[in-house]
């Protein structure tokens, strides 16, 4: 099938169509024959009919491999000497898919669970992940004002999340990547939700700060430094990654969690995610598989324990700050004094039951018991981070952790039907606001 100049020259591919019967994908190599140029062929008919595919690829950088996607007929991949190209018209048109791969001769290509896989020559081997957008990429969705491609199923399993060595590549980041595209320039903000399948919001993403990112880096250890990222909506091509877990822990100000305040893992099931800019929005559905060895896990219960804890702490402060006000405002009252002075002594002693008030840097856990709070957050990540199945100690110790709960629960209703009692009974004698409820 090659042309007389290039009897001789060596085939160096080929890959036979999964979508069409009798059709391949030949690229052969002339560069033994001072020939430089590309060589692509398709044949079809069972090798009967030969059509060059590489008119408009550059003239000095033979194509060493030529593979067809196996979902989307006609998506080419092409690896050459220097530079790997993408087709999406069935060779008609070439452009280049070399994105961060160094200049590397490219010698083989194989597209495994929704990646391309390349080998190179001195360079490693290299894997572009997620071929989605490729496959779903076409002339249209460049006219919309924004666009979301919908990911491919992911196994929620849990990986370990050390990064990766001197001469090691990274991994792709844990989670659904959602690939978007944005037509136009925009001043913002763009905002991305997670919905699951009751069409319930379990995750928001801004490109604005909001009050929760405030909130964690007001709270961040220098000893700990870490920055907050946000989608990006520059016009083209852009990628954000959902980390397959809720919204964040309900966030107060001065309260050291070293743990983080992330939220945990939702369970398995299908998603929705929309993407939203200026009066423009896409959706796309998520498709969450479970981890086989998996079983179920308290996750839920200790995460919705861990934001009541919070919201307990800062129901206590607020109702601290409104009594010593009411106090200032009205120093003279002897049972106002002596019942607000109580239950600020009362609420002061249970925040410390719930937090380690005294934590003011990282090394602090070293040196004071982490209370509650704190047991709380770590018993979370252990169960939520270690796999299946759920140890029977860390079981025993929820347990432990439930009851010690419901006991502060128990006494924080009592300050409130007690001292906070006697003193809304006299501000409310004298028109005057009273403390609210926990």
């Amino acid at each position: 099938v090659t042309p007389g100049n290039l009897r001789g020259a060596m085939v160096n591919a080929i890959d036979v169509s999964p979508h069409v019967a009798g059709t391949a994908y030949v690229a052969v190599t002339g560069y033994k024959l001072n020939d430089f140029r590309p060589y692509i062929f398709k044949l079809t008919d069972y090798g009967r009919r030969a059509t060059r595919l590489d008119r408009d690829l550059p003239d000095d950088n033979f194509i060493r491999v030529v593979r067809e996607d196996p979902e989307r007929q006609g998506l080419l991949y092409a690896g050459g000497e220097g530079e790997i190209y993408v087709s999406f018209d069935d060779g008609g048109h070439w452009q280049s898919l070399q994105l961060n791969l160094p200049p590397v001769p490219v010698t083989d290509l194989m597209v495994r669970q929704g990646d391309l896989v390349a080998a190179t020559q001195g360079r490693g081997f290299w894997v572009l992940d997620d071929l989605a957008p490729l496959r779903q990429a076409s002339d249209d969705l460049a006219e919309k004002p924004v666009h979301l491609f919908t990911p491919g199923a992911v196994e929620m399993v849990q990986r370990p999340s050390r990064g990766p060595g001197r001469f090691e590549g990274a991994n792709p980041a844990k989670g659904v990547a959602l690939n978007y595209h944005v037509r136009d320039e925009h001043d913002g903000p763009l905002a991305i939700e997670i919905r699951n399948s009751d069409g319930e919001i379990v995750r928001r993403y801004s490109s604005d700060e909001g009050e929760f990112e405030r909130c964690i880096l007001g709270n961040m250890d220098q000893r700990l430094p870490f920055e907050v990222e946000f989608p990006n909506f520059e016009p083209g091509a852009n990628r954000w990654v959902w980390d397959m877990r809720r919204d964040g822990l309900n966030c107060i100000d001065d309260v050291m969690l070293f743990e983080g305040f992330h939220g945990a893992f939702v369970p398995p099931g299908v998603y929705t995610a929309t993407v939203r800019i200026g009066d423009s929005q896409d959706t796309a559905t998520i498709t969450l598989l479970p981890d086989r060895r998996r079983e179920a896990s308290p996750v839920a219960e200790l995460s919705s324990m861990l934001d009541a804890i919070l919201a307990g702490i800062a129901s206590v402060r607020k109702s601290r700050v409104e009594l010593e006000a009411m106090l200032a405002d009205h120093p003279d009252v002897p049972v106002l004094r002596a019942a607000a002075d109580s239950a600020i002594a009362r609420l002061s002693e249970w925040e410390k039951k719930a937090y380690q008030v005294e934590f003011e840097t990282y090394e602090d856990e070293d040196n004071l018991p982490g209370k509650l709070l704190k047991q709380t957050r770590h018993l979370l990540i252990v169960i939520d981070s270690a796999g299946p199945p759920v140890a029977a100690g860390a079981l025993d110790r929820l347990a432990d952790l439930r009851s010690e709960w419901q006991a502060l629960q128990r006494e924080l209703a009592d300050i409130h039907g007690s001292d906070i009692a006697t003193v809304n009974q006299w501000a409310r004698e004298n028109a005057i606001e009273h403390i609210g409820p926990p």
